[in-house]
């Protein structure tokens, strides 16, 4: 029980920290430099202790940008998880 409270613990963490980010670089104008193509790796982050990582990627395919926001850190056992949004390139 002590495990799974500490894993859900960390995976809300985790989330919190994801989303956050991808909700962040949805906002910026789609030509920013912190959406161009790649992967991107931001500094790591501390939260109860626990050492999230943090990078993303973004890939381009015709008018669309797809941005993949990965957390991940190691409670004994590497976790991750990840979200993902897509912007269009074109304004309307």
């Amino acid at each position: 029980a002590v495990k799974g409270n500490f894993f859900s613990h960390y995976l809300t963490q985790g989330s919190y920290v994801g989303q956050d980010r991808l909700e962040f670089l949805n906002t910026l104008p789609i030509d920013d430099a912190q959406l161009q193509a790649g992967n991107h790796n931001e500094e790591p982050v501390t939260i109860s202790g626990m050492v999230f990582n943090r990078e993303y990627a973004v890939n381009v395919n015709g008018d669309l940008k797809t941005i993949i926001y990965m957390v991940s850190w190691n409670d004994g056992v590497n976790r991750n998880i990840s979200f993902s949004t897509i912007r269009s390139i074109r304004t309307f």
